[in-house]
């Protein structure tokens, strides 16, 4: 299974290509900042070799940086400095009595886009049965695939300011990774993700061993866990309409009254991934990071997809390359993945040479 992850890891990171915007500069900036995040990623411990890279003698470093406070600072501090900056509220201006016919009309969108939904959906299923990825291998994977799809360039421009088929996308593939990561938690007993290994915990409390008898002996219990998954996510839509004008009215809220309460959460976020003074450290760093790239009209979503995947692909090459050798370069699905991988990487740049061929057509 370690090519095959080892693979899948490189379609990922070969979806920068559609993070990084229009142009042929856009495309090279997401590929620089596509690199920085696999390097990044090489923070740490050599799975290998066992050697310390990048640690620059700090015991934090060993371990590697986690993600929890990577995000926060690349994606929330320069949030709350361009709101500090505007000295507004999050929305401006929100029609009040309307908040309920925007949340229909958010509904429809999913069904203006139901295909959008579907394969996003199926991206989440698939990433989710698979151990290890995660669901923000997921989303970013769906986000990338939303862009990829847009039909020129004037739709891929509204991605990343306020596109609502970027929110659909990563939504759908979020919401269904864990239905496929039930499935090897059941038939096999691997995790498919942190939540499944509790569930995991709770089937041996109880008596119960997952594998081959979970779907004979058990059937009716594994039926049972599947529609209770249904329920709540139908009870979760429910509760969302019915607080929806109360919370929305949070974004009506003055900067000068949100910002520290947001600081506050986002510092005991951060802090609570480890409890250890670096990962402050380490949110402070990537939301100057974060800010810095703004204001340079740098994507930051490639350096992210970058980080996220990296360690994934070092360690499951390594493991292909001491267990096979060459040999898993002729597997089957490697082989797909190579070819999928291709696509990714070269219809972006086909795309980009026939928008360029088209003005010249025009004029000559």
């Amino acid at each position: 299974m370690a090519p095959e992850l080892f693979m899948l890891a490189v379609v990922g990171i070969a979806f920068i290509s559609s993070l990084s915007g229009q142009g042929g500069r856009a495309l090279l900036r997401g590929f620089l900042a596509g690199l920085l995040g696999l390097l990044i990623a090489l923070v740490g411990q050599d799975p290998q070799a066992g050697v310390q890279r990048f640690t620059f003698s700090q015991l934090y470093l060993w371990g590697g940086l986690d993600l929890i406070p990577v995000l926060v600072g690349l994606f929330a501090v320069p949030e709350i400095v361009d709101l500090a900056v505007r000295g507004t509220s999050i929305a401006g201006e929100l029609p009040q009595g309307n908040l309920g016919k925007g949340a229909w009309e958010g509904v429809k969108d999913t069904f203006r886009h139901f295909w959008l939904t579907i394969r996003c959906s199926l991206i989440g299923t698939f990433i989710g049965i698979i151990p290890g990825l995660g669901g923000g291998v997921a989303q970013w994977i769906a986000y990338g695939h939303a862009v990829q799809a847009a039909r020129d360039s004037k739709e891929r421009e509204g991605f990343g300011k306020g596109d609502v088929r970027g929110v659909l996308g990563p939504g759908a593939a979020n919401n269904s990774k864990e239905g496929g990561a039930l499935i090897p938690t059941i038939a096999f007993g691997v995790p498919g993700s942190s939540a499944m290994a509790i569930l995991l915990g709770a089937f041996f409390l109880q008596g119960l061993a997952p594998g081959p008898d979970m779907l004979d002996k058990h059937l009716t219990l594994t039926f049972s866990m599947v529609w209770t998954m249904v329920i709540a996510n139908i009870i979760t839509v429910a509760l969302s309409f019915f607080f929806l004008n109360q919370l929305a009215k949070l974004t009506l809220v003055r900067g000068a009254v949100l910002i520290p309460f947001i600081l506050f959460l986002a510092f005991i976020g951060s802090y609570t991934s480890n409890n250890h003074l670096g990962d402050l450290i380490v949110f402070l760093f990537f939301g100057f990071l974060g800010y810095f790239m703004i204001r340079c009209n740098w994507p930051r979503a490639p350096l992210v997809l970058g980080f996220v995947l990296g360690k994934i692909a070092e360690n499951n090459f390594y493991i292909s390359t001491i267990r096979y050798g060459s040999s898993w370069l002729l597997r089957p699905v490697v082989l797909i993945l190579v070819l999928l991988t291709l696509i990714v990487i070269v219809y972006p740049a086909i795309r980009l040479g026939k928008r360029r061929s088209a003005p010249s057509e025009k004029t000559a």
